[in-house]
């Protein structure tokens, strides 16, 4: 599966997604460089991901302030 722009995907989505890298690169021989570009691919969603939660955080802090 191509590397897609990943901004337009839903948290779901890109939560989805590197669900589905993990399981495809367990146990299996891949070559090198289709792994590495899909664990860079897997890396970068988690990144987004972990941005979106931390965003989530901040409003619901805010919330329970006001």
């Amino acid at each position: 599966r191509p590397m897609e722009k990943t901004n337009s995907k839903s948290f779901e989505e890109k939560f989805d997604r590197v669900a589905e890298i993990a399981n495809s690169l367990e146990g299996k021989n891949i070559p090198l460089e289709e792994l590495m570009k899909t664990y860079e691919e897997g890396i970068a969603l988690i990144k987004e991901l972990e941005d979106e939660i931390k965003t989530a955080e901040q409003k619901i802090e805010t919330v329970k302030e006001n």
